[in-house]
């Protein structure tokens, strides 16, 4: 484990959270790691520069049997900030 990660110990391997190291899509992901050491994509959340880094894109894998995502989210910082307001 480095400083960057977050090892969970669940049934049959490890869920891993790491920081996403592109500058770019500021963000983290979280994967599934078999005791074996295979990994499978769970989920994705980022901040693009290309959108000033206002939006938080989330992505999920719910397909074991493939490396695409199958959903995308996306959430406005503002609107959130806004649902903060009093």
């Amino acid at each position: 484990m480095n400083n960057s990660e977050i090892r969970v110990k669940v049934n049959g391997g490890y869920l891993v959270v790491r920081r996403n190291p592109d500058s770019d899509y500021n963000g983290i992901y979280i994967e599934f790691e078999t005791d074996n050491g295979d990994i499978v994509d769970v989920v994705v959340a980022e901040c693009p520069a290309q959108d000033d880094y206002k939006k938080i894109n989330v992505y999920t894998y719910e397909d074991e049997w493939t490396e695409d995502w199958t959903r995308k989210y996306t959430l406005d910082i503002q609107e959130i900030n806004k649902a903060f307001e009093k």
